[in-house]
């Protein structure tokens, strides 16, 4: 019989190009996120040096207790520690910030979440935080995020002072440091449809402004920067780009408050952000940390102006944030939903943060008599708790 070489050859090459193929769909799919809307590495935002990788792995964090154990709720506040002392007989003030809020959202009878709500309250941790610390939040219903640390030195070439006040250090051992493990909450998207994240030093002593915050994520309602106010301001645009709509990804939300030094830091304060959680923006951000204008002061400037980049900054009410220069200017009391100070040892809001910190304790001492981490009386004169407790 006759062996038609061609054609066998014919057949061979066409397999091996329809293999060739196959492997190529199999890498165009392993691209990195960066890529997404932005479209090629050619584009300004993208630095593909910067090994987001490291970072990229959402089966990293552990969740307290189990999901299986405890499912998730729809939608979650959480706030961020990074540091606490190991000594748990020392109440370090991020410490006790965490129990009031645990107090405020989960027990007092005027400010818990309802049933209803489908909201959890979360603290968000890396592994280093001490095991009293952890204990004393399970025991109160607090849901624990242990997540791998980002922090300023994963990001080469970070000015270590910020670009408007160069005597703000903002580098290692500051406390700032680790700010950048906010990004992590950007990878809950497979766990949560929304998140509001605070400050540890943001209180909301009187209201809670969850489920208000959820239905403006919801509905969209919250207004976009306006340009005046924002981006005629705003230097470097030119390195700046701004990626296409793609309306079959998930809808997209980013909200927070204007910093109370909006005029030099020309951002959102970091404090207070409302957001859907979308893993692909985590990669695109760390990616241009580094870069003007985004590293100017921190996470605050890069979170600001990524989201203005690609059109997604929006504005919440002032009222939700109200930060302590406000404060000292003697805003209306009555007008202020979020407290944003260090409220422990700063007046005004001290004296609001005590009587909440003395409710705590008499619910404590009433309701969970066998609870071991009951915060101390707390003077009603400021300088002698500043002195008691070295603050």
């Amino acid at each position: 019989m006759k062996v038609d070489w061609q054609k066998q050859f014919l057949i061979v090459l066409l397999l091996c190009a329809a293999l060739l193929l196959v492997q190529f769909r199999v890498f165009l799919n392993s691209v990195p996120a960066q890529l997404g809307a932005a479209g090629t590495s050619a584009d300004p935002l993208i630095n593909l040096s910067v090994n987001a990788a490291k970072f990229n792995a959402a089966a990293e964090f552990e969740f307290f207790p189990p999901i299986a154990e405890r499912p998730l709720k729809a939608n979650a506040v959480i706030t961020l520690v990074t540091h606490s002392s190991n000594d748990s007989t020392a109440l370090d003030p991020y410490w006790q910030a965490s129990l009031l809020h645990a107090f405020i959202f989960l027990h007092r009878n005027e400010t818990k979440f309802n049933q209803s709500d489908d909201i959890e309250y979360a603290v968000m941790i890396v592994p280093r935080i001490p095991a009293h610390f952890r204990t004393s939040l399970l025991q109160l219903g607090v849901r624990l995020i242990q997540v791998p640390p980002i922090s300023f030195a994963d990001f080469p070439g970070l000015p270590n002072y910020t670009v408007h006040q160069p005597d703000m250090y903002v580098g290692m051992g500051s406390k700032h440091e680790y700010m950048y493990t906010k990004l992590q909450m950007w990878r809950l998207e497979s766990f949560y449809k929304a998140i509001l994240y605070h400050d540890s030093d943001l209180f909301y002593f009187n209201e809670n402004p969850a489920a208000h915050m959820f239905d403006v994520l919801r509905s969209q309602s919250a207004p976009f920067v306006n340009a005046t106010l924002y981006n005629a301001s705003r230097q470097n645009s030119s390195t700046l780009i701004y990626p296409k709509k793609d309306e079959a990804r998930r809808p997209y939300f980013f909200a927070g408050v204007w910093d109370c030094n909006g005029h030099i830091y020309r951002s959102v304060n970091g404090g207070l952000f409302l957001f859907t959680p979308v893993a692909r923006h985590v990669e695109k951000m760390m990616a241009i940390a580094a870069k003007p204008p985004f590293n100017e002061f921190v996470e605050q400037s890069l979170v600001s102006f990524y989201h203005d980049s690609i059109h997604e900054l929006r504005l919440l009410d002032m009222k939700y944030n109200i930060m302590h220069g406000l404060l000292t200017l003697n805003f209306p009391q009555e007008s202020i939903v979020g407290f944003h100070a260090k409220a422990w040892k700063e007046a005004p809001s001290f004296y609001t943060w005590r009587k909440r910190v003395l409710e705590m304790r008499n619910f404590l001492q009433i309701e969970m008599p066998e609870y071991q981490f009951i915060p101390p009386y707390v003077d009603e004169n400021l300088d002698n708790w500043r002195a008691r407790m070295k603050y």
